[in-house]
């Protein structure tokens, strides 16, 4: 071994070199080789750097080979592990720990650990994308395991997958149906057991929406199959109906409610209400089942208008049956009510509702034939003297067209006897100025030998009935009637 003018160490022999320990690194500007005792290399410090393996000694191999512009692995079927010694079978390269990769202005982590002890995936950054997706289609796009990102839980039971056209939930049981899915024609979530009927639905092309249906109809923008529950106020403009699909009955509140109003609730100004009550709530005095209310004349009346070249009639029908349920036909017994239109308002208290009269139609005694009613027709009013609710039987028409009337103080008919003088005064409060005055002798008594007439009046108080006979007409009987003219 010999030095050469410039400095260089020529060697034509063998050079051996003991194993030591890492020297000092080398200074800025030299290089240090030692034989590493540990390792079995060569290892190297150039410019100051760390010691490196300088060329595999004989040593194992770096594992790596360096071409121009590539590091590759030297044995393309090695695998690469950091942070481990067994790198995984089947992959290229197993980290263990915290990977990170660092980008222009973000960064891309894989495992990283938050305050759960759970693993995460971050890929953050200014403006950054995650993009994820497949070269083709590679199976039923109805199906949560055809192509696209998914995402597991840990038992294996559920999943979400994206795919460039959809996004879906799932679970095992569900037989890799989607219980959730949102894709280029549709929404919808489908209802328990797995694979049941969808119970929400939304077409994307109409807009139309299904609740427990997936065929919303072109004319239905919603569509909904079953109980329905909507809290607050459903609005329906002037021009368009509230209706059926098909020919039939539109019930409503034939479940559980009690009540159904229609227009404003009780105190509304100048604004109809119709009131249908079903649970026998009593309502301004009464359990009427359909009621009108409103502050605007005429408005609380009902009038039934007939239209068409037809014989039809306008007006109200009552209509009686015993049976026990609504439909049922049992046969109605004397007494029973067919039809009534009572009359009720407030008096000067502000505050009772009395019963002030009525018309009726009712079944009379012997009225109920093997197929026919017997009807009689009523009128009940209510004195000048009350008492509240004091209604009486003004008259009755029979069955048979008989008039009976009303027979009491100070009503229209009555029979009064002459006294010894042959004349008799009769009380009564209804007599004005021009009553009217119809007399006829009954059998009650002896029969006239005079003319009996009504001979004298004090309005508001009395007229008197007298014959022409005098005393020989004492105890003969009279039935009178008083009669009132109309305005002319």
């Amino acid at each position: 071994m010999a030095a050469t003018a410039l400095g260089l160490i020529g060697v034509q022999t063998i050079v051996r070199l003991p194993g030591i320990a890492p020297p000092v690194l080398s200074s800025p500007g030299t290089g240090t080789i030692y034989f590493d005792e540990s390792s079995g290399v060569f290892m190297v410090s150039q410019d100051g750097s760390v010691y490196s393996n300088l060329v595999g000694g004989s040593g194992a191999p770096s594992g790596w080979t360096s071409d121009p512009g590539v590091v590759r692995l030297t044995t393309i079927t090695d695998r690469v592990g950091v942070g481990t010694a067994t790198p995984a079978v089947g992959t290229k390269l197993n980290v263990i720990g915290v990977g990170r990769f660092d980008v222009t202005g973000g960064k891309f982590e894989i495992g990283t650990v938050d305050a759960f002890a759970r693993e995460q995936l971050w890929f953050t950054g200014l403006n950054s994308v995650l993009r994820l997706g497949a070269d083709a289609a590679d199976g039923d796009p109805s199906s949560i395991d055809s192509e696209g990102a998914i995402v597991y839980h840990p038992t294996g039971d559920q999943a979400a997958r994206i795919k460039a056209d959809r996004f879906g939930l799932t679970r095992a049981s569900d037989s890799s149906l989607y219980y959730f899915r949102a894709d280029e024609t549709a929404l919808f979530y489908r209802a328990n057991p797995p694979g049941g009927a969808v119970h929400f639905y939304v077409d994307r092309t109409t807009g139309f929406v299904g609740l427990g249906s997936s065929a919303p109809a072109a004319a239905e923008l919603l569509r909904v199959v079953g109980s329905a529950r909507v809290e607050g106020d459903v609005l329906i403009p002037p021009a368009n109906a509230l209706d059926t699909t098909a020919a039939g009955g539109l019930k409503l509140g034939t479940t559980t409610a009690t009540s159904i109003a229609i227009g404003n609730p009780a105190g509304g100004l100048s604004t109809l209400q119709v009131f249908i009550n079903q649970g026998g709530a009593a309502v301004l005095g009464s359990n009427a089942g359909l009621q009108f209310s409103s502050t605007t004349a005429n408005r609380g009346a009902c009038r039934m208008n007939q239209f068409g070249a037809n014989a039809g009639v306008p007006g109200i029908t009552g209509f009686k049956s015993r049976g026990a349920t609504v439909g049922a036909l049992a046969s109605c017994v004397v007494g029973d009510v067919l039809f009534r239109a009572t009359a009720v308002g407030i008096p000067a208290d502000n505050a009772s509702f009395p019963l002030a009269g009525w018309l009726g139609i009712q079944v009379p005694t012997a009225g109920v034939g093997a197929n026919y009613l017997a009807t009689e027709f009523e009128v009940r009013l209510t004195p000048l003297a009350g008492p509240i609710n004091g209604h009486k039987q003004a008259f009755l028409v029979g069955s048979d067209g008989k008039l009976h009337g009303r027979e009491a103080a100070n009503t229209f008919a009555g029979v009064a006897v002459l006294g010894a003088a042959g004349t008799v005064v009769v009380g009564n409060a209804q007599v004005t100025a021009t009553t009217k005055f119809q007399l006829s002798v009954q059998d009650a008594g002896p029969a006239p030998t005079g003319m009996v007439y009504q001979s004298a009046r004090v309005a508001a108080t009395s007229f008197t009935i007298a014959s022409s006979a005098g005393a020989a007409d004492a105890g003969v009987a009279v039935y009178y009637q008083l009669w009132e003219p109309t305005a002319p």
